[in-house]
């Protein structure tokens, strides 16, 4: 990468000290798409415990309880009389409850659970795969992010060391003009390609601009905080 280099872009170019392989472990930690692939392992993974559990023996447990009241129900008094049974000796009277405990042993799905288990085991393997070429194809983009970027800021260093040589030549051309020491034709020439230099310069910045956003993007941060 560039080191020891004179940056003269006004902008986040430290960037460019950083080896693509430090980028991408700090990209790894937080990028979208190595994240979500290393969520799928997990989700396969219990989904795999979930599977497994189906082998085993099942203990069922339930309770209930429950009354009711009828304004239809009566009883007999003891002159002889009949009445509706009041509203809490009838909830009294007619309270129940019940407990349910069963077991159940997988005995005719056991081949199926099984069939779910391999299932699982390949969805994980499935999901190890895709992560490990989410984390390629991440590493990839950041290393040819980090090439373009150190192509750009040498293209953009030729770039204004080419201005600097076409005002250079501009300057000498001015004065010999001045002195009648060359037509206006030769002074319109070295114009021309003084303002294409700079014209060179402008385009390679903003150039060089797009490629450090690109890096920045993959580290996470604005480029110009």
């Amino acid at each position: 990468m560039i080191r020891n280099l004179v940056t003269e872009v006004n902008l986040n170019e430290n960037v460019l000290l950083l080896e693509p392989e430090q980028i991408y472990n700090e990209a790894e930690l937080q990028f979208g798409t190595v994240r979500s692939s290393e969520l799928k392992i997990l989700s396969a993974e219990k989904d795999l415990a979930l599977a497994k559990s189906n082998l085993y023996p099942q203990l069922n447990f339930s309770a209930s309880s429950g009354t009711n009241y009828s304004s239809t129900y009566h009883e007999s008094l003891p002159d002889g009389q009949i009445q509706v049974m009041p509203w809490g000796k009838q909830l009294q009277n007619n309270f129940s409850q019940s407990i349910y405990l069963g077991l159940s042993i997988p005995i005719f799905n056991g081949l199926s659970s099984r069939y779910g288990i391999k299932q699982a085991k390949a969805s994980i393997q499935i999901n190890k795969l895709q992560s490990s070429e989410a984390k390629l194809k991440l590493r990839q983009d950041i290393y040819k992010a980090c090439n373009e970027a150190l192509t750009a800021f040498q293209t953009y260093r030729a770039s204004r060391n080419g201005a600097d040589m076409a005002q250079t030549g501009l300057d000498f051309a001015q004065k010999r003009y001045e002195k009648g020491l060359i037509p206006a034709i030769d002074l319109l020439l070295a114009q021309n390609t003084a303002f294409k230099a700079n014209a060179d310069v402008a385009s390679s910045k903003y150039d060089l601009i797009f490629k450090l956003m690109v890096i920045d993007y993959y580290l996470g941060r604005n480029l110009f905080e």
